[in-house]
C-alpha cells in the first residue's frame, strides 16, 4: 500500500524561525506556501559536506564540492510506486531549468539504495531517461553505505527493506526478479551556495503530465492507479519556487 510519506527532517525543523521579510529583500522570490515546505537556515557538518560520493559518470563529488543552489532528492532506481514519479518530476524541474537557460543551480537525485544502485545502474538509468550521465545540471549520486547512512540520517531520510510480493516484478536492468523492495522518505532539500539547508519538503511527489514509457514500465499496479489518479504532494513548479527562492533571484 502507498503512503504519503514524510520526512521527519534533519533535527531539522526543530527550529525554523519566521519574521517579517525587510524591504531590502522585498524582491526575493517567496518561497513556496507553507503546505509544501518550511523555510530554515541549517549549516550542514563538516563531516557530512565531506562524505564521499560518485556520480553517475564516475565523478568523485560530495555536498562540499558543489557550488551555487542545489536541490537534494532522495530516489532509487528499483521502485514500482513513487520514485518513478519523484524521477518524472525530476526531468520535469530539469526541462524548466534548461528552457530557461539558469545557470548556478543544480539537482542532485541521491540513490538510498547504494547496494544496488551501482555507477553502473545508475548511468544506464540517465541514459535511459534520456540524461548524460555526466550532465552538470542534472546528477545522480551514490554513495557507500558509510557515506549514505551518515547523509540520510542528517537529513532525516528514511528506509526500511521490504519482502517482495510474488511475483517479484523484475529488474529493469537485469531482466531478472528483483529480491526485496525499499520504502523510504520522500521531499526534496534546497541547499544555498554556503551549503546551508534553506527549504524542506517532505511531500511525495505529485507527477501531472505524459510519464515516460520507460518511467510508466516501472509502475506496480498501485503506481498505475496513482498515475490516473494523483494525490496531492510536490510539483516541479513548487520545486522550481523553492529553489528561486533560495537563489534570491527568479529562475
Amino acid at each position: 500500500m502507498m503512503k504519503q510519506r514524510l520526512i521527519a527532517p534533519l533535527t531539522l525543523v526543530c527550529a525554523v524561525a519566521f519574521g517579517a521579510m525587510p524591504a531590502s529583500a522585498a524582491k526575493v522570490p517567496a518561497p513556496p506556501a507553507n503546505t509544501v515546505g518550511v523555510s530554515t537556515s541549517i549549516a550542514i557538518p563538516a563531516g557530512i559536506a565531506k562524505a564521499p560520493f560518485t556520480t553517475a559518470a564516475g565523478k568523485s563529488v560530495s555536498l562540499n564540492s558543489l557550488s551555487g543552489v542545489t536541490i537534494l532528492i532522495p530516489m532509487l532506481t528499483l521502485c514500482p510506486e513513487v520514485c518513478p514519479f519523484t524521477t518524472g518530476n525530476i526531468l520535469q524541474l530539469h526541462a524548466r531549468l534548461q528552457a530557461k537557460q539558469a545557470t548556478g543551480v543544480q539537482i542532485v537525485a541521491l540513490s538510498v539504495d547504494p547496494q544496488r544502485d551501482t555507477k553502473a545502474r545508475l548511468a544506464a538509468y540517465a541514459k535511459q531517461l534520456g540524461v548524460s550521465p555526466s550532465s552538470k545540471q542534472l546528477q545522480f549520486w551514490r554513495g557507500g553505505s558509510a557515506s549514505t547512512k551518515k547523509v540520510m540520517k542528517f537529513f532525516g531520510m528514511r528506509t526500511d527493506r521490504l519482502a517482495v510480493e510474488s511475483p517479484a516484478p523484475k529488474d529493469w536492468w537485469t531482466g531478472k526478479p528483483i529480491t526485496y523492495d525499499v520504502d523510504h522518505s520522500d521531499g526534496f532539500f534546497v541547499l544555498d551556495a554556503n551549503h546551508k539547508v534553506k527549504f524542506i519538503s517532505g511531500l511525495a511527489p505529485r507527477f501531472v503530465g505524459t510519464l515516460s514509457k520507460a518511467l510508466k514500465g516501472y509502475l506496480s499496479e498501485e503506481g498505475l492507479d496513482t498515475l490516473a489518479h494523483p494525490g496531492p504532494g510536490w510539483t516541479p513548479s513548487q520545486a522550481l519556487q523553492a529553489m528561486a527562492y533560495v537563489a534570491r533571484r527568479p529562475l
